[in-house]
């Protein structure tokens, strides 16, 4: 399978196509990265960069489909400890105790896309067993903004890192990592320098630091003299080295450095002598399958320290946090989903017409045939139309559901009741309404939806299940007022301008209606 992969900054563009890795000989197992094409691209305006995109992309040397590391957007990073609890409860928890850093960013510029990654257990002191979780944030607006150049020549965008995330991808990549020993990993660009201490495969420090070898007072374009370079990023790195060292009580093992700096190696020696430690350059073919290497194949193995962000999350199979916006995910699932619903149509009509042609009859025998397509396309139509209605509904409910449950501080039993409701529904009950309103000392939720089945009893008896359900819950208890039921049925009608949701041909529904008091 093709994965391409891009890392973007403020002045350059990598893109890297990989293909299925092959498993590397030897101890560990690991697989080795097979590179089909490469390109990197030097831009001054969004504009620039678009056209150069646009011009790979038709000469048909990439595939459309990337995950980008993007530079210079803002973003938080935050270890937890956090309580053993399911995958579920970690996400809601890790949200609610990062609830200050969101709202910075959220004060800044709005919505925010973010992730959790999960680790391993491990004893806190004086709070015994605790769960590891790293939880990163990003501006959904500088998101946006990054990858618009990248959308508009075409491609189609998977998943959004930002360099820690990448960093981290490549330390879980690596082999001879001593478990619970801590690694930094260094990615020195001309614009910018990122920093990423990981553990166990875990991200726990991150920083991104507003300047690189270009910075520096002689300005662009000049050769950074190594020496100077070396010992700027030693006071950064001895400064963040501080910090963790104080926060987590243990020290930093290595350095491993990769990026666009010429002679990346001139700073080895300097950060050794400086920082005390060993430092290693990603500037070999470590991880690269070298049985298949794209051409030109020298400028490959030059760049290849400059290269390794760019495949990094791709090569990590499936990366465990997203920051691509929630409401692009929604949108590309939803055009998805009515494109395979156009294609069946189309794929009728053509089936209709093959058989039409082939068939030898007399003109009564044709016409009645194409009625009688015509018949089975207008039945499909509603019930197409249905399904995605339905599935919009439950996406809806379910972006609203994980909104709720990471509410405030105020809400944790509003949360935990709502996430009982996503718990115990039934497979045959749809949820089309659920309102949320203060009254006094308790919250009044309304619940209506219905239940759609072959049968009035079944469909009678998944929405029972699910009364009952909520009243053992001990969020809900017993409603306000018994649930308000009505009983609907399906019909042939291609037009069905009823209210409420659309029953199929030859299925029941039971719309309900009931409320509940949950205590705050």
């Amino acid at each position: 399978m093709k994965r391409v992969g891009i890392e973007l900054s403020a002045s350059h563009c990598r893109i890297v196509e990989t293909i299925a890795p092959r498993r590397a000989e030897g101890v560990g197992g690991h697989e080795d990265v097979r590179v089909r094409a490469f390109a990197s691209i030097q831009y001054k305006t969004a504009a620039s960069l678009t056209e150069q995109l646009r011009s790979i992309i038709s000469s048909k040397r990439i595939s459309r489909r990337a995950w980008v590391t993007v530079w210079g957007v803002r973003n938080a990073h935050q270890f937890l400890l956090l309580p053993p609890a399911a995958p579920r409860d970690l996400d809601a928890l890790a949200r609610r105790e990062a609830r200050g850093d969101l709202a910075v960013l959220q004060v800044q510029g709005g919505e925010t896309a973010c992730g959790v990654a999960i680790g391993g257990m491990r004893q806190a002191p004086a709070a015994g067993m605790r769960r590891e979780v790293a939880l990163v944030a990003a501006s959904a607006e500088d998101v946006r903004t990054a990858i618009e150049p990248l959308v508009d020549a075409g491609f189609a965008i998977d998943g959004v890192a930002t360099p820690a995330l990448a960093l981290t991808s490549l330390a879980r990549r690596r082999r001879g990592a001593i478990p619970g020993r801590a690694q930094a990993y260094l990615a020195v660009n001309a614009d910018a320098t990122g920093l990423a201490v990981v553990r166990d495969g875990l991200l726990v420090f991150a920083r991104e630091i507003p300047w690189g070898y270009q910075s520096e007072p002689d300005g662009p374009g000049t050769p950074p003299d190594p020496d100077e370079l070396a010992a700027r990023l030693a006071s950064e790195l001895r400064r963040s080295f501080l910090f963790f060292k104080q926060t987590f009580k243990t020290g930093v093992d290595r350095v491993i450095t990769c990026g666009d700096l010429p002679h990346l190696r001139s700073i080895t020696a300097p950060l050794m002598t400086a920082l005390e430690l060993e430092v290693e350059t990603l500037d070999s073919m470590e991880g690269i399958d070298v049985t298949v290497l794209p051409a030109p194949v020298d400028e490959f193995r030059a760049q290849i320290a400059t290269l390794r962000l760019a495949w990094a999350v791709t090569a990590d199979g499936a990366p465990p946090i997203n920051l691509l916006p929630s409401d692009i995910i929604a949108g590309r699932d939803r055009s998805t989903w009515q494109r395979a619903i156009g294609a069946g149509v189309a794929a009728g009509v053509a089936v209709s017409a093959l058989l039409f042609w082939q068939t030898d009859l007399t003109t009564r025998t044709r016409t009645l045939e194409l009625r009688r397509a015509q018949q089975e396309l207008s039945l499909a139509e509603p019930r197409a139309q249905a399904a995605t209605d339905a599935r919009e509904r439950q996406a809806v409910d379910g972006v609203r559901l994980a909104a709720l449950a990471a509410f405030d501080a105020q809400g944790p039993r509003l949360a935990r009741a709502l996430e009982a409701v996503g718990q115990d529904t039934p497979a045959e009950v749809v949820l089309s309404t659920l309102k949320v309103r203060a009254a006094g000392g308790v919250w009044r939720v309304t619940i209506t939806g219905a239940a759609v089945t072959t049968d009035p009893a079944l469909a009678q008896g998944a929405v029972n299940r699910f009364l009952r359900a909520l009243q053992a819950s001990p969020y809900f208890g017993a409603p306000v007022r018994p649930a308000a039921l009505k009983m609907t049925a399906g019909d042939l009608r291609s037009d069905d301008s009823r209210a409420g949701p659309l029953v199929p041909p030859g299925m029941s529904g039971i719309e309900f209606s009931v409320d509940y008091d949950i205590r705050k």
